[in-house]
């Protein structure tokens, strides 16, 4: 079941061309993806929202497990909503994450899988918000972000800009802001969540790993291979070149905390190797003071 699209989103956004599969850019183990599944829960009588959800990464699994679950995937991207519709989600809704159509508790639980940076600094609390007023009472909210190092959270904002500008995905570079686990926490607090259990994950990422995001709008518009291959070299190329630039200009102060928290490495092979965090969080709806 498809809903109307709102006015307020008819233009085209960098989520209509970025169209890449995360887990598999990411090397996502799939026993993380099926922790997330075991902690969310899914049960008969639920109705789930998969807020931001995208091409349905996590909709797609609750449903191989129960297909009788009731979810409803909201997200900006027309694009992103036909793929999740492709996997089998018959409701998915274009819409605001931020105002969302529903009415206030409606739903058992809600869902945010990647999608807190992707809101603007100053209005990430606002999401929250929106979501304490969908949940109904003691109702749960499910995060999995990626989240910024504490100490380093400057160097992984600037590198996440740049990469993202290579991309040519420049409202993304503009009004991505990612969080520290410890902000993220404090915002859930102040729009009144109980925080049940969080769960912190450490990856690894290679440089060359992100080929497909760097190069998935030429993808979309019909380029040859050969000129695609010279075009995500270049960009590769440019990306290892800026993260040597933000080794160097980082304090003395903070290199051993680069080396030993990112675990910074360029590899024989000329590929750069660096380590970066997630965090799983339960939330809980607070009921109101008697």
């Amino acid at each position: 079941m498809k809903t109307p699209e709102s006015k307020e989103h008819k233009k085209t956004n960098d989520y209509d061309y970025r169209i890449v599969e995360y887990e598999k850019l990411y090397k996502i183990p799939e026993e993380n993806l099926n922790y997330f599944i075991d902690i969310i829960g899914p049960q008969p009588d639920d109705e789930i929202l998969d807020l931001m959800g995208g091409y349905g990464s996590i909709s797609k699994r609750i449903l191989k497990r129960n297909p009788n679950i009731k979810i409803t995937l909201l997200d900006k991207s027309e694009k992103q909503l036909k793929l999740a519709e492709k996997e089998g989600i018959e409701t998915t809704i274009k819409g605001d994450a931020l105002s969302t159509p529903f009415k206030d508790n409606t739903f058992t639980k809600v869902i945010i899988k990647q999608g807190i940076h992707e809101i603007p600094k100053e209005k990430q609390v606002k999401l929250f918000q929106e979501c304490f007023r969908i949940l109904k009472p003691e109702g749960k909210l499910f995060i999995w972000n990626a989240v910024a190092p504490k100490e380093l959270e400057e160097v992984f904002r600037e590198f996440i800009k740049e990469k993202d500008k290579l991309a040519g995905y420049l409202e993304l570079a503009e009004k991505r802001y990612f969080p520290t686990k410890d902000e993220i926490i404090k915002l859930l607090e102040e729009s009144n969540f109980e925080i049940l259990e969080e769960k912190d994950v450490e990856r690894t990422l290679s440089l060359s790993q992100l080929k497909d995001d760097l190069i998935s709008k030429e993808r979309l518009e019909g380029k040859s291979d050969k000129e695609i291959e010279k075009i995500v070299n270049e960009k590769i190329d440019k990306l290892k070149e800026f993260a040597k630039v933000l080794v160097e200009r980082t304090p003395s102060d903070k290199i051993k905390t680069l080396k030993e928290k990112l675990k910074y490495e360029e590899t024989p092979e000329g590929d750069i190797r660096v380590n970066y965090y997630e965090v799983m969080i339960v939330a809980k709806k607070k009921s109101p003071a008697p």
